[in-house]
């Protein structure tokens, strides 16, 4: 059975579990690596990507949010579980992959050996005796599913994973930190929209019990106050998407935020306790990072559901803070010409969302001027992709808009002028209990004409091609136009031969929505204020 047909026939069964655990059949004695055929398993290859995984992947995972899975209990299991092994290898041949800029036989390769030993993770987890191991396992696979592209893949994996949470952990002494990492790279699905696969929300919320009883023991590591918040983070999204798909009513939508406000203000009590008594000289980029989550779960709870987009404008403090804490964070890593990739989220994700949700010509230029500076991959996220389509969202919202050099400015003065950094950094974790507390900004809209409503994107749908380093975008707001568009680094052409072009306007009202396209794989540059040049066609 092919890996392929192994999901489908997975998809058509009841229960979430495991692929590899579904369609298997009785289970055979575990094994380990020593007890394996070296000679037929294993190559020289093989501990060249193991020793990548162990040596790059692993370290770049952990650098900004700090976690002893991918770099020990993954490890340590991977000696002994050949699924794991496999698995790991799969990551190990992807990292080197998207090192890679240019495609050809090398990248081709590479991928062909990560997609043999995905599905030989897949096939050996059947000699996975223990709930504990199998969870373990998932995260691997979710994270070679994220990098392969393999979206409905990896929406089962969570899935399963999270069903065999809410059936085992109280037998599993290390559910606790297995659950931490799951619940990160959840949100990178939830964030992550992929028109050709959803997330699937409805399945999300039967399963969203498990982390109703987010714990909120005393933190005494920023790596538990890194699950903590990303716990919250990860219920308050199910939580509201459970109450627009109607899944829950506006009184149970409520009761659950009230909830998680309650726990908010437990964490940030926590974490002025541990702070105080630790000092963030432990590890400042870890600091600023979960100061980044933390910021965007607080702007979540500001929001009313279903919001106008306007709504955004007036929470510019949140905005700048998340930021100005992302560009502290940039200064501090050291600098790298080759792709820095992590299989959780961190930086790229929170950026791509504050571009999109603040139309402040200066505030949201600033978060594309990070992305475009990075060369980050953060499992579905790439930096140089995030900063393609927030300029493709930049130019088709401003497109009426002019907006002058000295009201962008750049990220660098504005850090240097104001202080920013030093003042997203010193807000008090108990300020934010305070009523009516916004986070301070320097931004204002004095002077500037903000973009009117029925213009603002306010739905992105993405079709990403990673094996071509192509990205589809559908652009949707509430009036009914649709542009076609195709960026390769700059040059701009129509991707449809057979299309009837428009001629003289950057905008052709058309049907519903905007469909764009693009090439991306190296950090897109184009200087503020230049217009692109498109074409559109009707499509009625």
């Amino acid at each position: 059975m092919t890996r392929r047909e192994m999901v489908e026939a997975l998809s058509k069964i009841g229960t979430l579990r495991p692929a590899s655990e579904v369609l298997a059949g009785p289970r055979q004695p575990e094994r380990s690596l020593a007890q394996l055929p070296t000679q037929t398993m294993l190559s020289n290859r093989d501990f060249i990507y193991f020793d990548y995984f162990r040596r790059a992947t692993a370290p770049n995972t952990d650098a900004l949010i700090p976690s002893a899975f991918w770099g020990q209990d993954l490890l340590q299991l991977a000696h002994t579980e050949p699924a794991v092994w496999h698995a790991t290898l799969a990551l190990g041949a992807l990292h080197r992959r998207w090192e890679l800029e240019s495609t050809g036989p090398e990248t081709e390769n590479l991928v062909r050996s990560a997609t043999s030993h995905y599905g030989k993770a897949l096939s050996l987890a059947k000699d996975l005796r223990s709930p504990a191991k199998i969870l373990a396992l998932s995260l691997p696979l979710i994270a070679s599913a994220n990098m392969l592209g393999f979206w409905d893949e990896s929406h089962l994996h969570i899935l399963s994973a999270f069903k065999i949470l809410a059936q085992d952990s109280g037998r599993m002494p290390d559910a606790q930190r297995i659950a931490s990492t799951l619940t990160r790279m959840d949100i990178q699905s939830i964030t992550f929209d992929d028109s050709r696969s959803p997330y699937p929300f409805v399945e999300a919320a039967a399963v969203r019990s498990t982390n109703q009883g987010i714990a909120m023991a005393t933190i005494e590591s920023y790596s538990q106050a890194s699950s903590t918040v990303f716990a919250l983070i990860r219920e308050a999204m199910i939580n509201e998407a459970a109450y627009t798909e109607g899944i829950v009513d506006e009184a149970t939508y409520q009761f659950v935020q009230a909830d998680l406000r309650d726990k908010t203000q437990r964490f940030e009590s926590q974490m002025a306790e541990f702070e105080a008594g630790h000092g963030r000289s432990l590890n400042e980029s870890a600091a600023m990072t979960i100061r980044i989550y933390h910021c965007w779960l607080r702007f979540i709870f500001t929001l009313a559901v279903p919001c106008p987009e306007s709504d955004f404008d007036l929470r510019l403090g949140y905005f700048q803070r998340v930021i100005t804490l992302a560009y502290a964070v940039m200064k501090r890593q050291a600098v790298s010409k080759s792709v820095q990739l992590s299989l959780e989220p961190a930086l790229v994700a929170p950026l791509f969302d504050v571009g999109k949700r603040s139309r402040h010509p200066a505030l949201r230029r600033h978060g594309l001027q990070l992305l475009q500076g990075m060369n980050r991959h953060e499992g579905m996220w790439r930096s140089d992709g995030a900063a393609m389509a927030l300029k493709a969202i930049i130019d088709v919202e401003e497109s009426q808009m002019v907006y002058s050099a000295e009201i962008v400015g750049s990220i660098e003065n504005y850090c240097a002028v104001h202080s920013m950094q030093e003042e997203a950094s010193a807000v008090p974790w108990d300020a934010w209990a305070s009523p009516g507390y916004e986070p301070p900004t320097n931004y204002s809209w004095l002077g500037i004409d903000p973009i009117p409503e029925d213009q603002r994107v306010a739905i992105v749908r993405v079709m990403s091609r990673f094996d071509s380093r192509q990205l589809d975008l559908e652009l949707a707001h509430g009036w009914p136009f649709c542009l076609l568009r195709q960026i390769d680094c700059g040059t701009l052409h129509d991707p449809r031969p057979d299309s009837e072009n428009i001629s003289g306007n950057d905008i052709q009202i058309a049907s519903q929505g905007y469909w764009c396209m693009g090439t991306f794989g190296q950090t897109i540059d184009v200087p503020f204020g230049q217009k692109l040049a498109t074409r559109a066609r009707e499509m009625c």
